[in-house]
């Protein structure tokens, strides 16, 4: 009979040696106060109406991105003038640190991007089946709402032209609980140390960190057929079972890399990469991935150790350093834009 062993379930432990944000790749300092970007953006969304006091009509916002001309610095980027249209194609822009409303820059901290979507579904469970595209759109009203452009019913925030109307759709309403869960952590001085937008994912393109094979199938059993994502693989002569995992963070650490702590795992247990590589120290380089930043990698148990075990479990933790931000206001010489 095949001894079985239940395969990696993921534990993600998050240790940061300074505060919960980073700059997104390297640094704009250098630019010497003036750089040519490209603002990019996705389509806009409409998920929630605003109330204009005789009509109501819905509410559009988008995600926002940046990329410096020679391609070295992209990160996100906010609209802080609501209903004013938007640049295209490649600008130089004036860079001036901001630091003229806190609050706002707390909302920055407490949503979309710097958070990851997982960490905040599972902080705000209210928010629970949020998408990206909701939880960014979410993000931008927020940051709205701190700098009085909008008003958002059931709030504080009672300043702009137009009101923020609670919906009474279910799916509408998680949008609606993400626009006040920023604006209570942004009054609250920002999103928490063990917030920051880290995170284990079984698959390359869905949220999830667990494999579990069950009871009854071993990693020889689920290889053979297919099953969870278990091959088998020859890496430096030697037989293992392998499953691919990302590791992904919203900002990007210090050194552009994260280090991997396998934990539980049989003797022999290995980390490596896409091309069979073993990591050296366990340490994951990361590289841009849309607005995030990620590493696929593979855990790899030797078929002989796996064979040895009865059952079992494989926890696999992740420690990064991190810089924080600067957050730029953009001075864009087009009034109309």
């Amino acid at each position: 009979m095949s001894k079985r062993i239940t395969a990696a379930i993921l534990v993600l432990v998050l240790s940061f040696s300074l505060i919960p944000f980073s700059a997104f790749a390297e640094s704009l300092d250098g630019y010497g106060g003036q750089v040519n970007v490209m603002i990019q953006s996705q389509t806009p969304d409409t998920f929630l109406d605003v109330d204009h006091g005789s009509y109501t009509s819905a509410l559009s916002a988008r995600i926002w991105n940046y990329i410096t001309a020679d391609g070295k610095v992209k990160g996100p980027a906010f609209c802080i003038n609501h209903n004013s249209g938007y640049p295209t194609g490649y600008i130089t822009v004036d860079l001036t640190p901001y630091t003229a409303n806190p609050t706002m820059t707390a909302a920055f901290g407490s949503g979309y991007p710097l958070v990851s979507l997982a960490d905040f579904t599972a902080a705000h469970p209210e928010c629970a089946g949020l998408t990206e595209h909701e939880y960014g759109y979410a993000s931008q009203i927020a940051i709205w709402a701190t700098l009085g452009q909008i008003a958002v019913e059931g709030t504080a925030y009672t300043s702009g032209a137009e009101t923020v109307v609670r919906p009474t759709d279910a799916e509408k309403m998680r949008v609606f609980n993400a626009v006040l869960a920023v604006l209570a952590s942004a009054q609250a001085g920002g999103g928490s140390s063990g917030a920051m937008g880290v995170r284990i994912q079984a698959e390359e393109n869905a949220l999830g960190d667990t494999v579990d094979l069950g009871a009854e199938e071993s990693l020889k059993d689920a290889a053979e057929a297919g099953h969870g994502g278990i091959r088998t693989e020859t890496i430096g002569g030697k037989q293992y079972y392998t499953r691919e995992f990302s590791v992904i963070c919203s900002t990007l650490p210090t050194g552009g890399a994260v280090t991997l702590t396998l934990s539980g795992a049989p003797s022999g247990t290995i980390l490596a990469d896409r091309n069979n590589q073993q990591l050296p120290a366990n340490v994951a380089t990361l590289t841009a991935s849309g607005a995030e930043y990620a590493c696929r990698f593979k855990v790899c148990v030797p078929a002989d150790a796996a064979a040895a075990a009865t059952t079992g479990s494989i926890t696999l933790s992740t420690v990064a350093s991190v810089s924080s931000c600067t957050y730029y206001l953009v001075n864009n010489a087009h009034a109309y834009e």
